[in-house]
C-alpha cells in the first residue's frame, strides 16, 4: 500500500512537470513561544510580536522549493503524529499540505526525547528559510519572547 501510494505522489508529480499543482498550499504553524504561523490557503503569516498578520504570497520558485522538500519528505506518506512526539509542547510543529487534490498534515515535536524524521526536518528548514527571506517578513517586529507573554494571539 505504501509504494502504490508513493508511486503515486511521484507519477502526480511528474506529470505536472515537477511544477506544484494550482491548488497547492499550506499551513505551517510553530506552537511554542516563539511562533511561526504560515498560511498560504489564506495569504497570511504572523509570528511572536505581531498585532496582526501581514499578507503573504509565495513565489513560482519557493512554490517548487517547498514542493520538492514536501516530496523528498515524502510527506503524504507520514503519519499524521510522528514518533518524535516527546518533549516541550513549545518544541510542537504543524505542517498541512494540499496539491493536486490530496490534502496532509502531520505534527511533530523537535526536542531532547524524540527526532523527527530527518527529511521531515529538511522540509521544516526549507519552509523556515523561505520565511525568513520573504520580503513580507520586513512588515513585522523583530522577534521578542513570546512566552513571557503567553501564547500568541494573533494567527
Amino acid at each position: 500500500m505504501l509504494i502504490r501510494s508513493l508511486l503515486m505522489t511521484v507519477i502526480v508529480f511528474a506529470a505536472q512537470g515537477g511544477q506544484p499543482a494550482s491548488d497547492f498550499a499550506l499551513r505551517f504553524d510553530h506552537k511554542g513561544c516563539h511562533f511561526e504561523y504560515l498560511d498560504t490557503f489564506k495569504g497570511t503569516y504572523s509570528h511572536v510580536g505581531a498585532t496582526a498578520p501581514v499578507p503573504f504570497v509565495l513565489s513560482d520558485e519557493q512554490r517548487v522549493r517547498i514542493l520538492n522538500a514536501v516530496v523528498a519528505a515524502n510527506f503524504f506518506e507520514l503519519p499524521v503524529t510522528t514518533e518524535a512526539d516527546e518533549g516541550e509542547p513549545a518544541d510542537t510543529w504543524e505542517l498541512e499540505v494540499r496539491n493536486a487534490g490530496r490534502r496532509h498534515s502531520v505534527t511533530w515535536r523537535v526536542g531532547s526525547k524524540g527526532h523527527a524524521p530527518r527529511a521531515l526536518l529538511d522540509l521544516q528548514r526549507t519552509i523556515l528559510d523561505v520565511i525568513l527571506t520573504h520580503p513580507a517578513l520586513r512588515l513585522l517586529p523583530l522577534r521578542g519572547d513570546g512566552c513571557v507573554g503567553g501564547p500568541p494571539k494573533v494567527r
